[in-house]
């Protein structure tokens, strides 16, 4: 029988903006001072964030989509908007013409309330829009009605999983009887059906996924097809990894959850799973993405919720999301981060509050596993400070703009909290130089200055004001986005008290340096010479993030990644021996810095007491780091957690995982596959847990625990998670050197039982 969970327990998390929602955006706009409590939504929401004012402006002409032949004229023409309050996320699917963007000029800044609000493009097709998407909202209820019977449900565990190209129909993710163990799946892309719990894309509930195998039980793409995951008559058009051997999306799932179905755990083990929008993939910067992921995560949890209630348990969630950003603070501040931890700790409050009689009280534990990314080389970090102690902190760097770019690059540049002015001068290519100052406020109490742009492009021909069509290429923008807007803080609550440090971030936004369009001209590819300098009290330091702009799986090739071009840097990039140098220390003073390159949304803030787990990448056969794995460093509190094998060795790179179609297996490397061996791990130390022990349930702890068995011999404990006082010397330094505190905060986790003779096959091919 279907259970609802009651609208009281919901209704908190969704309150909708009236429609239509007016959109204020200004070149210069001033933020009141905090106000007690949240204020009044009346329709108003300013959108402030320098990504979305870029997607939405300026950079609207660069959109991706843009290359793609529309078929209705409302395609990609969607938007979701995050808001941000006291113990909830808001997300709202809205019609969003970003070609003619509904903004209008704020008139009274003080006047009337006023919702701060984060916009993402949606780029799906009008066909994958609600009827009613401008009101519509991830607040329906799954059909639980089809749900298989559990005779111990203290032993489910949900795995979340947000990817890209997730094939949920294989026989991995299946149970003895052939069902598929997908309770939910929603594909944010895929046309939409009315009636419809979700604004926009499909849902597929376990049901659906067990009769489309029952319908194709051989044919992998009917099966897909039938799903809405490649392309049929309706959609011809889509570019996904899904159509190639190895897929990110099902090589991360059946790491995290994947089972043989004769498994007695593989039931227990419950998924549910988002496939993010496959045109949003493409854009690796996630600039495109963020709102998208907060989206996704709403889902799985609400979800997981409505399965507690049904099932009369608290529930545990492990969420896996295997992608990561090369900008961000890197202090636990960064919106998706914010929004997944107070996402996860909705979770754990709520499902106290839904628990039956036989367990009262208890929540479920909500664990966050993301990569810590694969930019440790990449040189995509720098770091500026003042020559004196007493002097202005500078950072001089010149940025390589790579030919054949067809996409934007971003550079974030971060300042202090005690800056009190910003200067930067930029030089592009064959150019003159450009500069601006700009004074800026530091506490909060003061209004401060938001969204200031300073663009370089071309004027028009016939001398009116503006500027040439397709001409802009550079775009300034000085925020504070790491700052909770009023409605999220406590009253009274200054910023010194909130999660991180309220820094001030200019980013540099560039257009391609390749177009196709012979009405676009391309920005100059080469060097662009930066200075910048921040005025503050006391020492302190600008750091500089460029955005990662690469290639991904199963899309043709659009970006090239930008970097700090660095003489220095490229003349120690390699030792004696000509191996490449993985670390900063000893190594001659420049600017381009390998650590301090984890994953922007893969932080944490002080005393978060239960933080998101980052998981870094190790070598299988010698325990050393991957040379890819990104580093944190001592100001950032943010090294990677834990690692986990994401090669088997240098010359065998990646883990042995399925294929995207039954009956084989692929190798795939970096962080990404080393986070999902991690949520595994939990999620089968949750099971084997009685719920009146969730609440003494903390995966550091666990994951540090050396008694966690062999996979070969469960009689016997493996290897000791390492510690740092047992790192390998050569990266280590006998617990002297920076990076058993930087690089390995607590260890390394051995490969997981089910996957241990895939990796294990693989090496003896290289005897």
């Amino acid at each position: 029988m279907e259970k609802a969970v009651t609208e009281a327990i919901m209704a908190k998390s969704r309150e909708w903006f009236p429609d239509p929602v007016t959109f204020l955006t200004e070149d210069e706009v001033t933020i009141p001072p905090a106000t007690q409590g949240d204020p009044d939504i009346t329709g108003r929401v300013r959108v402030v964030d320098a990504y979305s004012q870029w997607i939405s402006t300026y950079g609207a002409q660069f959109a991706f989509t843009n290359e793609i032949p529309k078929v209705d004229e409302k395609d990609f023409n969607f938007a979701l908007i995050v808001v941000e309050r006291n113990q909830d996320i808001v997300v709202l699917a809205k019609d969003f013409n970003f070609t003619d963007p509904p903004f209008v000029p704020r008139e009274s800044p003080q006047s009337d309330p006023i919702e701060d609000v984060f916009l993402g493009r949606l780029p799906i097709r009008a066909s994958s829009a609600g009827d009613e998407i401008s009101s519509g909202s991830v607040k329906g209820f799954g059909n639980l009605r089809f749900l298989p019977e559990v005779a111990e449900p203290e032993k489910l565990v949900i795995v979340g999983l947000i990817d890209d190209a997730i094939n949920f129909g294989h026989r991995r993710f299946r149970d003895q009887h052939n069902r598929s163990r997908v309770d939910f799946a929603w594909i944010h892309d895929a046309p939409w059906n009315n009636p419809s719990s979700v604004p926009f894309g499909l849902e597929v509930p376990g049901l659906a996924t067990t009769l489309a195998i029952q319908d194709h039980p051989n044919d992998d793409d009917a099966l897909m097809r039938e799903l809405d995951l490649i392309a049929t008559e309706d959609r011809p058009y889509l570019p996904t990894s899904l159509r190639l051997r190895g897929s990110h999306g099902t090589h991360v799932s059946d790491l995290a959850a994947g089972y043989d179905p004769d498994e007695a755990d593989a039931f227990h083990r419950r998924i549910v799973a988002v496939q993010l929008p496959t045109f949003a993939s493409q854009d690796t910067s996630g600039a495109s993405l963020m709102a998208s992921i907060i989206a996704a995560a709403d889902y799985i949890f609400l979800r997981a919720l409505q399965m507690s209630e049904h099932y009369e348990v608290p529930i545990p969630v492990v969420l896996n999301f295997s992608y990561g950003f090369g900008g961000g603070p890197r202090n636990g501040a960064h919106i998706v981060e914010r929004a997944l931890r107070k996402q996860a700790e909705t979770y754990r409050r709520k499902s106290a509050e839904i628990a039956s009689s036989k367990h009262p009280g208890i929540s479920a534990p909500a664990e966050l596993v993301l990569p810590a990314g694969n930019g440790h080389l990449t040189r995509t970090h720098a770091v500026g400070s003042g020559p004196e102690p007493d002097q202005a902190p500078t950072l001089e760097f010149d940025l390589r703009i790579q030919p054949e770019d067809r996409s934007p690059s971003f550079v974030e540049i971060w300042f202090s909290a005690k800056t009190r002015s910003i200067e930067v001068t930029v030089t592009p290519p064959h150019g003159a130089p450009k500069s601006f100052e700009i004074s800026v406020s530091g506490p909060y109490t003061n209004e401060v200055s938001l969204c200031n742009d300073f663009v370089l492009a071309e004027p028009k021909l016939d001398g009116s004001a503006g500027f040439e069509a397709g001409s802009v290429v550079v775009r300034f923008s000085i925020d504070r986005p790491n700052e909770k807007p009023p409605s999220a803080r406590r009253p009274h609550q200054p910023p010194e008290e909130e999660d991180g440090t309220p820094f001030w971030r200019v980013v540099l936004a560039i257009g391609p340096s390749s177009c196709l369009s012979a009405d676009q001209p391309p920005c100059p590819h080469g060097i662009w010479s930066v200075v910048c300098r921040g005025h503050e009290e006391g020492r302190g330091e600008i750091q500089a993030w460029i955005q990662r702009d690469e290639a991904v799986g199963g899309f043709g090739e659009r970006g090239r990644q930008a970097y700090f071009d660095d003489t220095i840097y490229e003349n120690n990039r390699f030792d004696e021996i000509g191996d490449v140098v993985v670390t900063d220390e000893g190594q001659p003073a420049s600017i381009v810095k390998r650590d301090g390159t984890v994953s922007g949304i893969a932080t944490n803030p002080a005393g978060e007491d239960n933080p998101l787990l980052t998981i870094g990448g190790a070598l299988w056969d010698s325990d050393r780091t991957a040379v890819y794995s990104a580093a944190g460093n001592d100001r950032e509190r943010s090294a990677p957690h834990f690692l986990a094998p994401s090669d088997t060795s240098r010359v065998l790179t990646g883990i042995h995982a399925t294929t995207t179609r039954n009956g084989g297996q692929v190798a795939m490397g970096g962080t990404s596959v080393a986070v999902p061996q991690v949520a595994r791990c939990l999620a089968d130390e949750l099971e084997s847990l009685e719920p009146a022990r969730y609440s003494t349930f903390n995966a550091r702890n666990f994951l540090k625990d050396d008694t966690i068995h062999d996979v070969e011999n469960p009689d016997r404990k493996a290897r000791p998670v390492l510690r740092p006082d047992s790192q390998i010397p050569e990266r280590a330094g006998n617990r002297r050197v920076r990076e058993e505190r930087v690089r390995y905060e607590n260890g390394l986790i051995k490969p997981h039982p089910e996957l241990a003779k895939q990796t294990m096959r693989q090496t003896e091919r290289k005897v």
